[in-house]
C-alpha cells in the first residue's frame, strides 16, 4: 500500500477524565440496615401514570426485610447544579446508610440523578435508579462510562393494569430493588459491545486506508456505525488541519475547557474541540468563536451537563457581535438564521459535533430529545452592525472593539408577524403573546428570551423613542397567561416567590431575561426564541491570538 492512501486521523472524542471503578460492594442483607429512598421530584405530578411509586416501594421494602429502616428525601434533583449535587453527597455519606435508591428517571432529572449515585458508588455507597423506558438509557449510558455495572431497574408503567397485575409488578420491582442491593454487581467490561455510544469510538479511527488521501468519505462511513458524527459528511481531520487549528487558539492544547459529569465522562478539551472544528468544515480563523462559544458553555449558569440530554428541541443559540463577524463573514443580514453562509453553518456545526463526539450526546441513548430540531445541527449567527439604533450586545458586555459570543439553550425561533398593526405597542404586544404561549417551558421554568429584531423594525422603534430597556420592560409586562389558565404551583419551580401571588404569570423573572438583537433584512417579520428554562444566556468575549 502507498503511503499517499494511508492517513493517521486524530480521534474526534475525548479520553475518558476518570478510569472505570467497580460497583460498591453489597452486604449479603439488608436486615437491620438503615436505607435512604430519594423521590427526585418526577412521579407526582410529572408521572401521574406511574402511580405512588414512591410510597409504595417503602412500604412494600420495610415488608419485605425484617428489621430495615427507610428514611424518605424528596429531592427536585433537575435544578441542582454542581456544588449543589456534590454537598448533598457528602451529607448522605455523612448519615451512615447502607444503600440508596433513587426514583423516578425520567428526561432530564435522569443525569442529575446519575452522577449522584456513580459518585456514591465510588464512595463505598451501594445505589440503585428506578427509571423509565425514557431515562433508563441515559442513566445506562452515563453508568457504562463511569460506574459499570450501576442497576438501572424499570419503573412499572401502570396504566391499563388491573389489581393483581401492579401486585406483580409491585412485588417484581421490590425484590429486584432488594437484590441489586444485596448482590454486587460484576463490572460489565462488555457492555461496549452493545452499545456503541459508550464504545471506545477512537479504535480504528487512527489509520484509515483508502484510495483518497483526502479520507473524508471512508472516514464518514467510519463514524456513522459507532454513533459518531451528525449524519453529514465530514473533513477528514488530519493532523495537520488540526494543527493549524489550534494555532488559532489562544489557549494550549490540552486546556479542559468543560469537565465531567456529562454523558461520556469525557472533558472537552481545546484540541478534542479543534478536531471537531475540522470535522464540521471551519476556517482556523473561525475557531476563536467555537473556543469562545464553549468557554461560556462551561459557566454553571449555562447547566451544561443538563442541555447536552434535555428533551427539549432547543439548541445551542450563539450570537456573535462585533468587528469579528464581519472580519470572518458570520452573516448577520437577509436569510442569516438559514443556508448559505459557510462561518454561520460550520461554528454551528463545531460546537454540535462536540456534543455528540465528547459529550456522546446520543439521540435515544444519552440525547432525550423527543423530536429534537434542525437548531441541533447549527444555531449561529451574526448581530447586525450596520445601522444598528441601540447598544449592540457587544458594547453592552464588553466594549466597541471586543467582539462577544453570546450562548442560550432555546427553542428554534419562532416568526412573528404582527397582524394587529405596525405600531410600536402592537409589534410588541404580538411577540408578547408568541412568547407567552401555554406550551412553553416557560411557566414552569421562566427564563432568558432571545428577540431577533430586523433593522427596518429597530430602527422605526427608536424612532418612536423606545429604547432596549423599554422594549424589555414592555415583553415583561405583557408576555404573562392569566393565572386561571395555568394548574397549581408547580409551575412556579424556579420563579420568585412573588409569581405565586400575581394574577397574570410572567414567561421570565426579570425585564433583563429579554436579550434584544438585531439582524436579519428587510422584512415585516421578526423573531423570538423561547428557552429551554433552566440555563442562563451568558456572554463571553471573543479572544485571538
Amino acid at each position: 500500500m502507498s503511503e499517499s492512501s494511508r492517513i493517521v486521523l486524530p480521534a474526534p472524542t475525548g479520553a475518558p477524565s476518570s478510569e472505570h471503578a467497580l460497583p460498591a460492594a453489597r452486604p449479603a442483607s439488608l436486615e437491620g440496615a438503615r436505607l435512604l429512598l430519594i423521590d427526585n421530584g418526577q412521579v407526582q405530578p410529572s408521572l401521574p401514570r406511574y402511580g405512588p411509586l414512591v410510597d409504595w416501594l417503602a412500604e412494600d421494602l420495610a415488608a419485605a426485610v425484617a428489621g430495615l429502616t427507610i428514611e424518605r428525601r424528596d429531592e427536585d434533583l433537575i435544578q441542582f447544579q454542581e456544588d449543589e449535587l456534590a454537598s448533598l453527597r457528602a451529607e448522605i455519606l455523612e448519615g451512615g446508610y447502607s444503600g440508596l435508591v433513587i426514583a423516578v428517571c425520567h428526561a432530564g432529572v435522569t443525569a442529575s440523578s446519575t452522577v449522584l449515585s456513580l459518585s456514591l458508588e465510588r464512595d463505598g455507597l451501594p445505589c440503585v435508579l428506578l427509571a423509565t423506558g425514557l431515562g433508563g438509557p441515559l442513566a445506562a449510558t452515563m453508568a457504562a462510562h463511569d460506574v459499570p455495572g450501576l442497576p438501572v431497574i424499570e419503573a412499572p408503567w401502570l396504566r391499563g393494569m388491573d389489581d393483581a397485575a401492579v401486585a406483580a409488578s409491585r412485588a417484581e420491582r421490590t425484590a429486584a430493588v432488594v437484590a441489586a442491593l444485596t448482590t454486587t454487581p460484576e463490572r460489565l467490561a462488555a457492555a461496549a459491545a452493545d452499545n456503541p455510544a459508550v464504545g471506545d469510538p477512537a479504535a480504528g479511527l487512527t489509520e484509515i486506508e483508502v484510495d483518497d488521501p483526502d479520507a473524508s468519505a471512508a472516514l464518514y462511513e467510519r463514524l456513522e456505525p459507532l454513533q459518531l458524527g451528525d449524519g453529514f459528511p465530514v473533513v477528514a481531520p488530519t493532523e495537520e488541519r488540526v494543527e493549524a487549528m489550534l494555532a488559532a487558539s489562544p489557549l494550549p492544547p490540552e486546556e479542559v475547557l468543560i469537565g465531567p459529569p456529562m454523558p461520556s465522562g469525557s472533558s472537552i478539551t481545546v484540541r478534542n474541540l479543534a478536531i471537531n472544528a475540522v470535522l464540521a468544515g471551519c476556517r482556523p480563523a473561525y475557531f476563536p468563536v467555537v473556543l469562545a462559544a464553549v468557554r461560556a458553555m462551561a459557566a454553571p449558569e449555562y447547566r451544561f451537563f443538563h442541555t447536552a440530554i434535555t428533551t427539549h428541541p432547543g439548541g445551542v443559540a450563539m450570537v456573535v457581535s462585533g468587528p469579528i463577524a464581519e472580519e470572518l463573514g458570520i452573516a448577520s443580514g437577509q436569510g442569516c438564521l438559514g443556508p448559505g453562509f459557510r462561518a454561520n453553518a460550520t461554528i454551528g456545526r463545531a460546537v454540535n459535533l462536540t456534543l455528540i463526539n465528547v459529550a456522546r450526546s446520543i439521540p435515544g441513548r444519552s440525547s432525550l430529545a423527543t423530536h429534537a430540531s434542525a437548531a441541533q445541527y447549527s444555531y449561529c449567527f451574526a448581530e447586525r452592525l450596520e445601522g444598528h439604533p441601540w447598544q449592540p450586545l457587544h458594547e453592552e458586555y464588553a466594549d466597541a472593539s471586543t467582539s462577544t459570543v453570546t450562548v442560550l439553550k432555546c427553542e428554534p425561533p419562532h416568526n412573528v408577524l404582527s397582524m394587529i398593526g405596525t405600531e410600536p405597542e402592537q409589534m410588541l404586544t404580538a411577540t408578547a403573546s408568541v412568547a407567552a404561549t401555554l406550551g412553553t417551558n416557560t411557566f414552569r421554568y421562566p427564563g432568558d428570551h432571545l428577540v431577533i429584531m430586523n433593522p427596518v423594525d429597530a430602527a422605526n422603534l427608536a424612532d418612536e423613542g423606545w429604547t432596549k430597556d423599554d422594549m424589555r420592560q414592555f415583553l415583561f409586562e405583557h408576555a404573562r397567561v392569566d393565572r386561571s389558565e395555568l394548574p397549581e404551583k408547580r409551575y412556579t419551580l424556579s420563579s420568585p416567590s412573588w409569581f405565586e401571588h400575581t394574577d397574570r404569570v410572567p414567561v421570565a423573572r426579570t425585564p433583563e431575561e429579554f436579550h434584544i438583537v438585531v439582524a436579519g433584512g428587510i422584512g415585516a417579520q421578526f423573531m423570538i426564541a423561547p428557552p429551554w428554562g433552566l440555563s442562563r444566556a451568558v456572554t463571553r468575549p471573543i479572544e485571538t491570538t
